[in-house]
């Protein structure tokens, strides 16, 4: 795991997995509390996580956010299982289908265990007293959660752009004109800085990108 500070409130954790995609789950900080964004492959990543957090901070309480339930963002879960982990009120089902497919036929790392979000948002929460705006975002899976932070301006994603630079846009198990909306509400934030689940660090003019990738297969 390597650790990259990101933000003036914000962490980095990439791993890589040796497949043809890295995998970026990142920490918020703020006075009182921290969230965790994914949970990562499986319980080998979210105890490099869970180490790190409990050697450098102390006596604030961990709150987790999945943005989707794809393994890679949910199996660490677990390691968490003490913690609130905060989804998409689609996402318990969903994660729950995936991982009785799953289990046992993917690379995870490390054993991976069964732990649902103990908390869903059908559609936005704004944690007012961590400046902090919980979103949905639908195009590459129904369930998909955005984080805003509106203190640093920064945006996480998760999986709602490309894995890489030149490839900009994500698999869609939504409708076209499902993620087409999702990069409008996206435009329309005020952040500088874009952070996904698997891209390198990009800031919001990506989405322009995006938007003119999307434009050429419509």
């Amino acid at each position: 795991m390597e650790i990259a500070r990101i933000a003036p409130h914000g962490t980095m954790f990439h791993f890589k997995t040796g497949e043809s995609w890295d995998l970026n789950c990142f920490l918020i900080e703020r006075e009182n509390r921290l969230y965790l964004i994914d949970t990562g492959r499986g319980c080998a990543d979210a105890q490099e996580m869970r180490h790190y957090i409990i050697s450098k901070y102390s006596g604030k309480q961990l709150i987790v956010i999945n943005t989707h339930y794809h393994w890679d963002h949910t199996w660490g879960n677990g390691v968490f299982s003490d913690c609130m982990i905060i989804a998409n009120s689609l996402c318990p089902e969903l994660y729950k289908a995936e991982f009785s497919s799953l289990a046992g036929s993917v690379r995870s790392a490390g054993e991976p265990t069964l732990c649902l979000p103990s908390v869903t948002i059908d559609s936005r929460l704004h944690i007012a007293f961590d400046k902090l705006l919980l979103f949905t975002a639908k195009g590459h899976t129904p369930d998909g959660l955005c984080v805003l932070d509106e203190i640093d301006g920064t945006l996480y994603v998760g999986d709602c752009i490309g894995d890489k630079v030149d490839m900009p846009l994500p698999e869609l198990d939504d409708t076209v004109q499902d993620y087409a909306h999702t990069l409008e509400v996206l435009e329309r934030l005020q952040f500088d800085k874009l952070l996904s689940g698997h891209n390198v660090p990009l800031t919001k003019s990506f989405l322009s990108t995006i938007k003119a990738e999307l434009k050429k297969g419509l």
